[in-house]
């Protein structure tokens, strides 16, 4: 399994509230959805990896009361799923994708903005985007240009920008080509991708990448002191990305409001901050190293006794 088919079947076993499955499910019809006919009908079908099609079905079917009709490869996986009837053109018109009025249904190509008004949302939405239309390529010994890259893949250009503005909004700044007929935004850098990846709640890629890249780095390198530096910045990220997630579920299981106040105060600093480093955020709170250390191992404990 590569490590793109990995990130999305994590991304599938995340648990998103009603607005976030249709913030996902919205980006997986821009990214792997198309609009298909059947006579008088209208509905769409899709395609992509075996688990996203079986998580986004469900929704389908949750959320809109959708039949989702199954094609399984020779392998005996989902490779597609179409939704036809009226139930599918109440679900395209929800979704933004098409509009009513006196005169019929026509195609809308203007994004429904409401349905990214919340950070969780934003999240879900990106996820989606991925799960449809994205993937991760780590450098191969075999191919020495081939760099870190993450991407995003796009059919239509207003979708596309859509998802650059969500990105921008979340404090990621992404690069924007054509390519052949499709609209890609992407990611060089590799601290970015890891930072991109820990916003939708791929934790556990984020670790493996992390690895990948020490162990890359540590083959590549014969200074010691360049090393050991490369190996604290990823314990940061690692760090950060534990600590983000406790701080997360704290904030969907009874909210950061419930916590006291030195405790509060940290997590919604350390949310505003995820990358940086406990040096950098102790001077924002104005407090010591120490304190900062103990203050966030609070957190993840609380966060350990909520699962």
């Amino acid at each position: 399994m590569t490590f793109t088919e990995k990130t999305k079947k994590e991304l599938c076993r995340e648990k998103r509230k009603n607005c976030c499955e249709k913030a996902a499910f919205y980006a997986f019809v821009r990214t792997a959805g198309s609009i298909v006919t059947s006579g008088n009908e209208i509905g769409l079908s899709f395609d992509g990896q075996s688990d996203c099609l079986e998580y986004f079905a469900a929704i389908a079917e949750r959320l809109y009361l959708v039949k989702p009709i199954f094609s399984v490869s020779q392998k005996g996986a989902i490779s597609n799923f179409t939704v036809m009837g009226g139930g599918s053109v109440a679900m395209l018109v929800d979704l933004g994708i098409l509009a009513e009025d006196e005169n019929g249904l026509k195609l809308s190509l203007d994004p429904d903005l409401k349905l990214t008004e919340k950070d969780c949302c934003k999240r879900a939405y990106l996820a989606g985007a991925f799960m449809g239309g994205g993937s991760v390529t780590i450098p191969s010994d075999k191919k020495k240009s081939t760099g870190y890259h993450l991407e995003f893949v796009f059919s239509m250009y207003g979708a596309a920008e859509y998802a650059e503005d969500v990105l921008a909004s979340c404090g990621f700044f992404p690069k924007v080509i054509k390519r052949k007929e499709n609209w890609v935004i992407y990611f060089k850098q590799s601290e970015e991708i890891k930072n991109v990846l820990a916003y939708m709640g791929a934790s556990k890629s984020v670790l493996d990448l992390s690895e990948i890249m020490i162990e890359r780095e540590m083959s590549n390198q014969t200074n010691r002191e360049t090393n050991c530096f490369l190996h604290n910045t990823d314990k940061t990220v690692i760090a950060s990305v534990k600590q983000r997630s406790a701080i997360d579920l704290i904030s969907e299981s009874v909210g950061l409001d419930a916590l006291p106040e030195d405790l509060r105060v940290t997590a919604k600093t350390r949310a505003e901050n995820p990358t940086a480093s406990l040096n950098e955020l102790a001077e924002i709170l104005g407090v010591s190293k120490s304190c900062l250390n103990h203050r966030l191992r609070k957190l993840v404990s609380i966060a350990d006794n909520l699962k």
